[in-house]
């Protein structure tokens, strides 16, 4: 087949017009190859804006693509390092032209007298230069100032109503004083990862302060003192590499430093399985989804592919139906190429029209999943239908109208006009190899069916085993809030905080229909050791330490597999008594054999007296990890908890 040549404008716009009519003669051929080409163009154009923004646009930072993420990698944890780290792999490094680390925590910001929790970004080294922020009001605050605050824009708009007189004021975070130096711009955006739970959203951080120098001891994480301000204990490290720098080079120098600083003792205790992750930062920003969003393209290509078969069968199907008006086209002169030119025409008029609807529900279906995924997948909020995104739906939308628009051509006689004409032909779609080319195109619909039915068949399948798997507690008639502490009243005050929790739980225990309430303050993975255990007196296995209140168990309703229960009184006068779960027991010879034992480490030092069920609070389908459970008030850092409310109905 040859292709024609389009001819001068006023033929094409008389195509164009000839088309225009025909539709409207026609319009359930219309409306129904309009829909078809919509549903596939439109789910196409919304699955790729959500791949482009997320996984192909550069980071919105200066040299993102020479940005790397650097963290201790383990089994059970990854991307927290202590600030005294940090501080030695920033020291001994070369390959880096800038080096940060930042951690975040939701704290309590007080202003005016009025209290407000926010998502707080504690930064430090060289942030701003590798994020390239710029004030848009104000300053940013430098490496070595200290009780400065930068905010982001929505919050200055939300709290601050978007005053610029607010510079230079004054507010507290947890009984320390800061003077507000600057705001952000509204388009800044922190994408680095952040510290937060798995499954927990993705947090919107609201505002910066620094992150003071000094008050680390070797191997040791910063504590925060009444000298230093709030701080974080761990934090997580980004780097951006020089120029002349490789990143096979920078990976080989990190590689050495982080095996000469992990012979400095620490508090906490370092273990043999902890490996360097060194990746680039666009890399650990996408992290799981990327697998996920690239199945999911692949998905509605082949729902594209359906689309793209259904029109070209009604292309042909209602080809079909004009084969009189072909043969007398052709009879009055019209040439093959001239009526190949009018379908193709034809087909990339209504390719435009199913583009341009295909977009209108590809907009739809973008607001629809950054509303319900925003703060589940990273970077997905600044997604939108931009310039690279209606190039990608002009250039499937035209790919599909020539290679599917030419199909009712692809069998065009040279007799079938003059057949038609004396009513000797079957119809204009009775040769054999457009019979053949549509049975193709259904074939071929039909395989791509399947694939996607049994891979929705494979998913639901995998969603149905990974909820088969036992959570190890009852979630349901389960409430479950976060609370943050703040305030001069509860800074470092562990009489008022303690009094406060005391009421938290009491006043809702009270409350009609709840039956228990229960306290968690965090995880800590933490090195122990059994005391007289002779298989483990020379290293220290890691473990998971959570602090939690005595009634939590009964709160999740754990079942207990041995021992007994704690007293109140012995959780509450922080005795040296803890509980374990089954997998912790595991590791040393069973539930039975464990009860007693005395185990040290870190901040543990204790008794076990009962052994809980495992259970899984993030994820149904991974492996429960070995845990000690510790008395609450014991926890490092008070401020921040979770409280678990039981409900009879």
């Amino acid at each position: 087949m040859t292709f024609p040549s389009f001819g001068r404008p006023e033929h094409l716009l008389q195509d164009l017009r000839y088309s225009a009519r025909m539709l409207r003669r026609n319009p359930g051929f219309a409306v129904v190859t309009i829909a078809t080409l919509a549903l596939g163009i439109g789910m196409t154009t919304a699955m790729f804006s959500v791949v482009n923004g997320v996984l192909l646009k550069t980071l919105p930072y200066p040299d993102a693509d020479r940005l790397v993420w650097i963290a201790p990698h383990a089994p059970w944890y990854e991307n927290s390092v202590s600030r005294a780290d940090y501080l030695l792999w920033k020291d001994q490094a070369h390959s880096f032209a800038a080096f940060t680390a930042y951690s975040n925590e939701e704290r309590a910001l007080v202003y005016q007298g009025q209290p407000t929790t926010v998502q707080l970004a504690f930064i430090t080294g060289d942030f701003w230069s590798i994020s390239g922020a710029k004030p848009a009001l104000g300053r940013i605050f430098t490496p070595h100032e200290r009780d400065q605050l930068v905010l982001s824009w929505p919050l200055f708009q939300r709290r601050f109503g978007g005053d610029p007189a607010v510079i230079g004021k004054s507010l507290t975070i947890d009984g320390r004083t800061f003077t507000i130096a600057g705001v952000l711009p509204g388009n800044f955006r922190f994408v680095f990862p952040p510290d937060m739970y798995a499954g927990d959203p993705i947090p919107e951080i609201e505002a910066y302060i620094p992150i003071p120098d000094g008050h680390e001891a070797p191997g040791d994480p910063m504590r925060e003192t009444a000298e230093t301000g709030p701080i974080p204990t761990w934090v997580r490290v980004v780097g951006r590499l020089r120029t002349d720098a490789s990143f096979a080079s920078a990976e080989a120098e990190m590689q050495v430093i982080f095996d000469r600083v992990r012979r400095i003792p620490n508090v906490y205790g370092r273990w043999p399985e902890e490996k360097m992750l060194f990746i680039p930062l666009a890399e650990r920003v996408a992290g799981q989804q990327r697998t996920a969003l690239i199945m999911l393209f692949g998905a509605v290509g082949f729902v594209l592919l359906i689309a793209g078969a259904n029109f070209a069968n009604l292309l042909m199907a209602r080809a079909s139906t004009r084969e009189r008006e072909i043969a007398v086209r052709s009879a009055l002169g019209a040439s093959r190429g001239h009526l190949i030119r009018h379908f193709l025409v034809e087909s990339i008029w209504l390719a435009a029209l199913g583009g341009a609807a295909g977009l209108l529900l590809a907009r739809w279906a973008v607001a629809i999943a950054i509303r319900i995924g925003a703060h589940a997948v990273p970077r997905l909020a600044d997604v939108q239908i931009d310039l690279p995104v209606m190039l990608f739906a002009a250039a499937i939308t035209l790919a599909i109208g020539i290679v599917f628009g030419l199909t009712p051509v692809a069998g065009l006689r040279r007799n079938a006009a003059s057949e038609s004409v004396k009513g000797e032909g079957a119809t204009f779609s009775a040769g054999a190899g457009q019979v053949r080319f549509r049975r193709w195109l259904v074939t071929m619909e039909f395989a791509l069916a399947i694939v996607l039915l049994s891979g929705a068949a494979l998913l639901l399948k995998s969603f149905w085993r990974m909820n088969d798997f036992p959570p190890g507690f009852e979630p349901n008639k389960l409430l479950v809030m976060n609370v943050s502490l703040g305030g001069p009243k509860y800074f470092r005050h562990w009489p008022e905080q303690s009094a406060y929790i005391e009421e938290l739980v009491s006043r809702a225990g009270r409350l009609p229909g709840v039956e228990a309430v229960g306290i968690q303050c965090g995880t800590l993975h933490q090195g122990l050791e059994q005391v007289g255990d002779v298989a483990h007196e020379k290293e220290k296995d890691a473990f998971a330490v959570r602090y939690v209140s005595a009634r939590f168990f009964h709160a999740i309703r754990a079942p207990l597999i041995a021992g007994r229960w704690p007293r109140d009184e012995e959780w509450r006068d922080l005795k040296d008594v803890v509980l374990v779960n089954q997998t912790f027991a595991r590791a040393y010879g069973g539930s039975g054999d464990i009860l007693g034992k005395h185990i040290r480490g870190g901040l543990v030092d204790a008794v076990i007296i009962g052994v809980v069920g495992d259970f899984k609070d993030f994820q149904l389908d991974s492996s429960p990890e070995a845990q000690v459970y510790l008395p609450y008030p014991m926890a490092p850092a008070i401020l921040n908890m979770r409280v678990f409310v039981r409900t009879e109905n």
